[in-house]
């Protein structure tokens, strides 16, 4: 009878939802309606299956607590990452699907602009928007309410604005009510001290301005002190009138994020002379200054020594930002030989009394064990089976760096190959994959991943991974695309060449002088069959157009053209048999000496003389002979009175190549007898 009154309770209230919210948002309601009538009918693990026992006995299994976002979560594990589409942040539109680094940033970051826009107009106008008929209210959309020095603000309103990490309008509430003498509680104190000392009395970037933070990111971190000296929060701090263990952690940690390095450690001991005791983050963040406070690697490791012993007199428990502080204490002693015993010391310790090593563990690790000088570690391998088929959560703020930097040690200390593959394995494992840290992060990931099988991996393997990975999770950068094509030359697969230029030009590398280069010596170097070579003077002519088109529109500088770029391309325009755009080039080679560095190999405009011959076009000739003969390559033209090629010549191109020959013979005749 519950069951059934129940039901009709649940199907009245769906009635009602799809009355009032309409068929496409009640779609939710009905599965979830279903749900919770399946559930409700199936036995608990453990009972009896039906028809054993009881029939009426209902039996309600035991609630399963739920977040907000733990359907989302369900919806999307059953979905897996599709490499052939883009980045959803991006519009799913073929003019706005970027391939270049560079087109990547610029549309997120202007996405994120329209966001930043549309947030402008509504703090500047916020009366225009208080008509709001969303269901629910998302308080995030609307428009945060605006103090002034001469608000009517209550205490209510300090912790509001605390509590909504609004900093710039938690300052104007707290000077309001300090001078209207209003009395403000110990607890709204602690709590404003506490927001002002984690941001430094600077309101912070919004959480949904993702793009940018993460273009920050990619900054170098500040190591030196952005700690604001006689600040609101030390003011705040000072007119405490009890200062407890809480006023003296808001304070102490806050100079430890900002870097005021030895009034923390002051305060810690001012701290400790009135017989409070310290909590575990103030240890946490006295350790992440050990660096800063000693000078050397004994010392250094004596004071953290003595604040881990200060930690157990205190009865604390470490947790794992103590461990990961220990280790990247321990990382920073470079060559030191006790650094990899005192980091295996530490690692034992930690996981004796129960702390659990995060991935920022390993990767602290890595940084002690793998060094660039040295002989080889192969600590990665072990670190590799303990993590295996596992899923991590972030626990640190470090643990972005350690699929880098695992990446790195494939490629740059073992040029393992079998390695690298288990260690994007384990990225590709369940939800591993949001560890991989912000763009920047994975871009150096599969730098290293794509450097590392140029030089170790069949050719066909390596642009079979290439094709699942490039454009759209990863851009090449121009020296892993020079890496490739010389991996393609190596291996005697030329054929892969045409569809690297045609990414070049997507991700917009055809300005870069290495690139270009590496085409073209590639392309020149033998003839090949004659479809593919008819795709290489395709990609010859486009390289001479795309790279010595408008200069002012570029974004790099213009490449400087040498001769033996020039000579390149005319070697294959030879091999396809097109003589013509040969001259052409053969004809600027002359005109644009002024803006060209060096000349054509001596071997290269044989070929041409001997192209024009057989094409029986002895003007050509005899212009490449004069070309040469000027910038002393005498052997070309000699090179036309030989064999069957002076026959191939009139009468008067003989004569004219003779006093060409004799003129530039007599010329350096005389260049050497001042020499003399």
């Amino acid at each position: 009878v519950c069951l059934q009154q129940e039901t009709t309770i649940r199907d009245t209230q769906t009635r009602l939802a799809i009355h009032r919210f309409g068929l496409t948002r009640c779609l939710f309601v009905l599965v979830f309606s279903a749900c919770i009538r399946s559930l409700s009918a199936q036995p608990a693990a453990g009972t009896p299956p039906a028809g054993f026992g009881d029939r009426d006995t209902i039996i309600i299994p035991k609630r399963i607590r739920r977040g907000p976002t733990d359907i989302l979560k369900a919806l999307a594990s059953t979905v897996n990452q599709d490499y052939t589409a883009p980045h959803y942040k991006y519009h799913d539109d073929p003019f706005f699907i970027p391939a270049s680094n560079v087109a990547k940033r610029t549309y997120a970051l202007a996405k994120e602009s329209g966001r930043k826009a549309a947030k402008y107009f509504l703090d500047k106008y916020p009366n225009s928007f208080y008509n709001n008929p969303a269901e629910p209210n998302i308080e995030a959309f609307n428009a945060k309410k605006k103090y002034t020095a001469e608000s009517d603000v209550v205490e209510m309103d300090l912790t509001k604005c605390v509590d909504a990490a609004d900093v710039d309008s938690a300052i104007v509430v707290y000077h309001n009510l300090k001078t209207k003498g209003v009395q403000v509680s110990q607890e709204s104190l602690q709590s404003l001290l506490e927001l002002l000392c984690f941001y430094n009395c600077k309101q912070p970037l919004d959480e949904d301005l993702t793009e940018e933070r993460w273009h920050r990111q990619m900054a170098p971190r500040e190591t030196r002190k952005s700690w604001k000296d006689g600040g609101l929060a030390e003011q705040v701090f000072d007119s405490l009138e009890n200062k407890d263990s809480r006023a003296y952690a808001a304070v102490i940690q806050g100079m430890a994020k900002h870097f005021q390095v030895d009034k923390a450690y002051e305060l810690f001991k001012e701290m400790q002379s009135k017989g409070l005791t310290p909590s575990i983050e103030v240890y946490n963040g006295l350790l992440s200054l050990v660096p800063f406070l000693r000078e050397g690697y004994d010392n250094r490791w004596d004071l953290a020594n003595e604040l881990m012993k200060g930690i157990e007199n205190d009865g604390l428990k470490p947790n794992i930002s103590t461990m990961n502080n220990v280790l990247e204490i321990i990382s920073r002693f470079g060559a030191s030989p006790s650094a990899r015993k005192y980091a295996l010391q530490t690692f034992s310790e930690m996981k004796h009394i129960g702390v659990e090593p995060s991935l920022a563990s390993y990767y602290y690790l890595l940084v002690i064990f793998c060094k660039t000088r040295g002989a080889p570690s192969t600590i990665l391998h072990n670190i590799m089976k303990e993590l295996e088929n596992k899923t991590f959560e972030i626990r640190d703020p470090k643990d972005v760096f350690f699929f880098v930097s695992a990446m790195d040690v494939c490629h740059s200390h073992l040029l393992d190959k079998e390695l690298a593959y288990k260690v994007h394995a384990l990225l590709s494992f369940g939800g591993n994959y949001n560890l991989i840290g912000d763009s920047f992060k994975e871009s150096i990931y599969y730098q290293h991943f794509f450097k590392l099988l140029c030089s170790t991996e069949n050719i066909d393997t390596f642009f079979d991974i290439y094709n699942k990975y490039v454009p759209n999770i990863y851009t090449p950068e121009p020296s892993v695309i020079c890496e490739i094509i010389e991996a393609v030359d190596l291996s005697g697969a030329v054929e892969y060449l045409p569809q690297l230029w045609s990414d070049i030009i997507l991700f917009g590398h055809y300005e870069r002088e290495n690139v270009v280069k590496a085409v073209l010596e590639v392309m020149a170097k033998r003839k090949q069959e004659s479809k593919l070579q008819a795709q290489f003077a395709v990609i010859a002519a486009d390289i001479n157009e795309r790279c010595d088109g408008d200069q002012e529109t570029r974004r790099t500088r213009p490449i400087q053209w040498t001769g033996q770029m020039f000579g390149k391309i005319i070697s294959v325009f030879l091999n396809a048999e097109r003589l013509q755009d040969a001259w052409q080039i053969m004809q600027k080679l002359d005109k644009e000496q002024h803006r060209i560095l060096g000349y054509p190999e001596q071997e290269c405009l044989k070929k041409f003389c001997q192209a024009c011959l057989d094409n029986s076009d002895e003007t050509k000739a005899l212009f490449c002979a004069r070309y040469a003969a000027e910038i002393g390559l005498t052997d070309v033209g000699e090179h036309l009175r030989q064999g069957e090629n002076i026959k191939k010549l009139s009468e008067n191109a003989k004569q004219k190549l003779a006093e060409l020959l004799n003129s530039s013979a007599l010329n350096s005749s005389e260049i050497y007898s001042k020499e003399d």
